[in-house]
């Protein structure tokens, strides 16, 4: 799953971290701002990182993935 989402976004780092019996993924996104506005796109970034990860999540895991 971490591989797909690296792949389709190239421009973040997405780490595996496990926890006792789960894993979970992380989305590192490092930028420079100076604005609200650039700032704001970069959340947005990240949030489609997520959207997407959840996507690819339940079609590969199922109900066994947890958002």
């Amino acid at each position: 799953m971490a591989k797909a989402i690296r792949e389709k976004f190239p421009n973040h780092d997405i780490q595996v971290e496990h926890y006792g019996g789960s894993f979970e993924l992380e989305v590192y996104y490092k930028i420079e701002y100076t604005t609200i506005a650039a700032l704001h796109e970069a959340a947005l970034s990240v949030a489609e990182v997520a959207d997407e990860g959840a996507r690819i999540g339940y079609e590969m895991l199922g109900e066994d993935f947890e958002r």
